[in-house]
């Protein structure tokens, strides 16, 4: 759980991939659940976490850790949100899911 800033930058330099929770801060923001919108705080949204790839040089952005839960069929509008920040290879991870970088697994 984080959101962009210079330290976080500093850790991705150099890395091929980021693997990043996402949160969709413009749902988030309308549930009238204070406990939930503080959440927007220390959780960053699919283009926060695109940005921060794009900015270190990843090749490759996986989302993961979603709030809300991604419905079924709906992966599709979070590497959409992504995409408009990154220009890499963008996936939606769940529980053991496996990225090729380069020519390793």
């Amino acid at each position: 759980d984080t959101v962009p800033c210079d330290s976080l930058d500093a850790l991705c330099a150099g890395a091929d991939a980021l693997v990043h929770t996402a949160i969709r801060k413009d749902i988030i923001a309308r549930v009238p659940m204070q406990r939930l919108v503080d959440t927007l705080d220390y959780h960053s949204s699919p283009e926060e976490a695109a940005a921060t790839a794009q900015r270190a040089g990843m090749t490759t952005l996986v989302l993961t850790h979603y709030v809300p839960a991604i419905a079924p069929g709906g992966e599709q509008e979070w590497v959409d949100l992504a995409a408009t920040e990154f220009e890499g290879q963008i996936e939606v991870g769940d529980d053991l899911h496996t990225v090729t970088i380069g020519d390793k697994e």
